[in-house]
């Protein structure tokens, strides 16, 4: 029994040390089993590949204490034991995650219920070979196996994981969704305002939050949650003190907006911009315009559509919509951005509202951002927001960590980190930023993904894009190639397989007075 306990134990931190990056990569891909096999066994055939030398490392360290058995069973158990386990922790410093996983509840019931999966698989195949076998150096060979095999196998484990607690989940997000919708109908009075698009929707929530707090109590969706468990878990902090609560609702398929729509019931939807994100999951640009449209097809009849007028997307969608609307942005109709400007210090641009002008001064970066501006006003003065104080309100904002942030580190170089998200217009955005500073200027991206079959021809358009203003590109895994296909003129291309080694090449070339931009900070499941 002893023996089959050590193996348990070693088995589940041989998953849990082994599957780190693994772990990280199911949850990038939306605790979806078909995608995240397909990630793995495709993008991230090269994390395959490491996992399974590692594994085969592992066990012939294992079989290494083999001899020890004929010393003494408690000499043999002792070295096992801290092979295995001194070994998973090597592997475990060795296999970082570019984006951590998060510890939600669900992530750690899936993980747990994998654990005991890895735990009873050592015990009982274990107990198998001591029924069997006499403790000699023919059991010492298959007692390897099971470690061997819960290190190896961890991806299919925390599948089995998954479907162990599959039940239990959907109980939870039914129940959870339940309480989300009775909670909203408690507060008849509540302003709900739903913003969903291709790019854009966390500044504008951001922005309209800020504004609408000039007047009223506003409750918003935190961070980037939204998905319907992240709505019904900002919901929880809802109360009768506040006036609006602002939603914001992502889809990588049609019906997910719908989805969103019938838990919140938005009184007010926005369109931020339409362009080709998530192809893969989408599979064309008119699903993505369907998707988003879901959101106008939602709002009562006396409800307000608010479109951004800079994306052919939603100027289509405008002209379509039957229900009360707006057009706002640089080429918007009753909100619009003009003389658009910026400089090292921010943004600057004159809003207009009818026949009057309004000049504006941010802190923020990206010219792109003065029709998320544009966007959030419209929706705070048609709620009774005096305009001096949505200018206060603007003359306040910094851009959000991994949003076009600017900063300079100890030796004087400026670093542009906008590696949240991108997509085609948000890199030409970016490198105007980046134009702005002096020095050498260079760009570390690994391009667009979820492109679908469009990947080959946008990341080309964007090494086009970057080689405007930046000294040097470095393209980063995959699509490097197709990156540096488009870069042109005076720019430098350099292509890199991880971002490690694009850190090694920014630590030769960069010197004080340099700027930096930091372009998509792509997910392991992409196999960067």
């Amino acid at each position: 029994m002893y023996y089959c306990l050590v193996s348990g134990f070693i088995c589940v931190f041989c998953f849990l040390l082994f599957g780190r990056k693994t772990l990280a990569v199911f949850q990038q891909c939306g605790y979806l089993p078909k995608e995240f096999l397909k990630a793995y066994f495709g993008d991230c055939r090269r994390d395959f590949v490491g996992l399974s030398t590692y594994s085969l490392i592992l066990l012939v360290l294992l079989l290494a204490a083999t001899p020890l058995v004929f010393v003494g069973e408690a000499a043999y158990m002792t070295v096992f034991f801290f092979f295995g386990l001194a070994f998973s922790c090597v592997v475990f410093y060795r296999t970082k995650a570019v984006k951590k996983a998060v510890l939600t509840k669900r992530y750690t019931r899936i993980i747990a219920a994998a654990a005991i999966v890895s735990f009873l698989f050592g015990f009982f195949l274990s107990l198998a070979f001591v029924s069997h076998l006499e403790i000699d150096a023919a059991f010492c060979l298959l007692y390897s196996l099971p470690p061997f095999l819960s290190a190896f196998l961890s991806p299919l484990i925390l599948t089995v994981g998954f479907y162990i607690m599959l039940p239990l989940d959907k109980s939870l997000y039914i129940i959870s969704v339940k309480k989300c919708e009775r909670k909203l109908e408690k507060y008849p009075d509540l302003i709900k305002i739903g913003i969903t698009g291709s790019y854009g929707k966390t500044g504008v929530k951001n922005f309209l939050e800020k504004m609408l707090s000039q007047k009223y109590e506003v409750l918003a969706t935190p961070k980037s949650y939204n998905t319907p468990l992240g709505i019904c878990e900002a919901v929880k902090k809802l109360d009768e003190s506040h006036d609006f609560f602002i939603a914001e609702m992502g889809a990588r398929r049609r019906g997910d907006i719908k989805t969103l729509c019938k838990i919140v019931k938005p009184d007010m939807g926005i369109i931020t911009g339409i362009c080709g994100q998530h192809l893969e999951t989408f599979g064309s640009l008119e699903n993505v315009k369907s998707a988003k449209n879901e959101l106008i097809e939602e709002l009562p009849v006396n409800g307000l559509a608010v479109f951004s007028s800079d994306s052919e997307g939603t100027k289509e969608l405008y002209e379509k919509c039957k229900i009360p609307k707006i057009l706002v942005g640089v080429n918007g109709k009753e909100v619009r951005a003009a003389n658009v400007r910026e400089d090292e210090n921010g943004l600057k641009f004159d809003m207009v509202i009818g026949e009057k002008k309004y000049s504006v001064e941010s802190g923020l970066y990206g010219k792109h951002n003065a029709s998320n501006l544009c966007l959030a006003a419209a929706v705070a003065l048609k709620s009774g927001v005096p305009i001096e104080k949505i200018l206060l309100a603007i003359r306040l904002m910094k851009n959000q960590p991994h949003r076009l942030s600017v900063t300079k580190n100890a030796v004087g170089i400026t670093i542009i980190d906008d590696g949240y998200n991108a997509n085609e217009r948000s890199v030409e955005s970016a490198v105007e930023t980046l134009s702005h500073f002096g020095g050498r200027r260079v760009v570390v991206t690994p391009g667009l993904v979820e492109t679908g079959d469009k990947t080959a021809e946008m990341n080309e358009r964007v090494g086009a894009a970057l080689s405007k203003y930046a000294d040097e590109v470095i393209a980063v895994g995959k699509n490097a190639k197709y990156i540096l296909s488009g870069v042109k003129g005076r720019a430098k291309g350099v292509a890199v397989n991880n971002l490690r080694e694009a850190e090694e090449e920014l630590k030769r070339t960069l010197k004080s007075g340099d700027a930096v931009l930091f372009l998509n900070d792509v997910p392991d499941k992409y196999g960067v």
